[in-house]
């Protein structure tokens, strides 16, 4: 199979490697839509991303495609499964672990980052990290699960509830996403947002052009 390797340094390699066998309770994924992640661009810049990286990997976190093959004591999935991926995989022994903050887990992997992820042709991941998607989801909708789920974990932390207004400062795919999730908490209630054309200044001083508010900055 091809894989697109960061080497370190800025650099990359595009390599023919072995496709990946499943072990017990693993299962092999034939990618079929990958994400470029900030975390991606950190890596790249020499930046640590989720956990340390140890060149060379293949990158890549956000992603979905076909399950091929499935290891040992495999139940969930089968193969010609469509799944999206969770690349973060927790000790759940450590201190933080085992006191609800998984996310300062101190012997984290995640799959495109500590090892190899969706920049390749196939992947080789835990079956926990592997999620079932309805056919009718496309691999371009699948691969953005991950990032939504941030987002809509955020919106949960904040409490953000349908009749509000919210500031979503941004226009980068996650914001986006934070300002479809609100969108989507109500199918006939949704978050008021009244989207503003252009740069504002900060200024309290009235902008040419405003619309009255409530109004959401997007």
């Amino acid at each position: 199979m091809r894989a697109n390797y960061f080497v370190g340094s800025g650099s990359f390699e595009l390599r023919e490697a072995e496709i990946p066998h499943a072990g017990p309770g693993e299962v092999v994924i034939k990618n079929m839509v990958c994400g470029v992640c900030g975390t991606d661009v950190h890596i790249k810049n020499g930046e640590p991303g989720s956990a340390d990286v140890d060149p060379p990997v293949v990158l890549g976190h956000e992603y979905s495609g076909e399950v091929v093959e499935v290891g040992e004591g495999v139940t969930s999935l089968k193969p010609g499964d469509h799944v999206t991926v969770d690349p973060n995989i927790y000790c759940g022994q450590c201190v933080h672990c085992r006191n609800g903050k998984k996310q300062l887990c101190e012997s984290m992997q995640a799959v495109g980052v500590t090892r190899d992820g969706g920049f390749a042709e196939f992947s080789l991941v835990p079956e926990a990290q592997a999620f079932l998607l309805d056919p009718s989801v496309s691999f371009e909708a699948g691969a953005m699960a991950e990032p939504l789920a941030c987002c809509l974990h955020g919106i949960d932390l904040a409490g953000i509830r349908p009749g509000q207004t919210v500031c979503i400062v941004g226009g980068g795919t996650r914001c986006v996403s934070s300002g479809a999730g609100p969108s989507a908490l109500s199918c006939s209630s949704s978050v008021s947002s009244r989207a503003l054309q252009g740069s504002y200044s900060a200024s309290p001083t009235k902008s040419a052009g405003r619309p009255p508010g409530p109004w959401a900055l997007t």
